[in-house]
């Protein structure tokens, strides 16, 4: 059950993360208060889901690492690695957007901007990470028995 926890929760920091930058922009866009807290509900909610799938991933990781191949191992790495960097970068938004609305900046302010840019390079590298991940069980077939 446990090594099979990482591919069952995945999707909701993914979906979250996503739904992040549509409800930012929705709010950058329309500047309906609302838009705003839903934005960093959702962010403050793929946070959380995110760290849970890096540590679902890391005991499903533990399982797979005897029996798979050089290449498979890389890919892997890979995926390990911008995982980290996708959570990482939502942090920033996080903390960058706590900032925001700590000094009420407006939605097109630099700072707003520069968040909203951030949450969009957050959104590029967690789909480059689920596309390593896909890879890894389409292509390689890493975790299917």
């Amino acid at each position: 059950m446990l090594r099979t926890l990482h591919p069952m929760i995945v999707h909701f920091p993914i979906t979250l993360f996503y739904l992040t930058a549509l409800f930012e922009g929705l709010y950058f866009a329309f500047h309906k208060d609302w838009l705003a807290r839903a934005g960093y509900l959702l962010l403050t909610l793929s946070m959380v889901a995110g760290v849970a799938a890096g540590i679902a991933g890391a005991i499903s990781e533990s399982y797979v690492l005897s029996h798979i191949s050089p290449a498979s191992l890389q890919i892997l790495s890979t995926h390990k690695n911008f995982a980290e960097l996708s959570v990482f970068t939502f942090g920033v938004a996080w903390l960058w957007r706590t900032l925001l609305l700590l000094r009420k900046q407006v939605p097109r302010s630099p700072m707003a901007v520069l968040y909203y840019l951030i949450v969009l390079l957050g959104v590029a590298l967690i789909s480059y990470t689920g596309f390593l991940g896909g890879s890894l069980v389409y292509d390689h077939g890493v975790g299917v028995p």
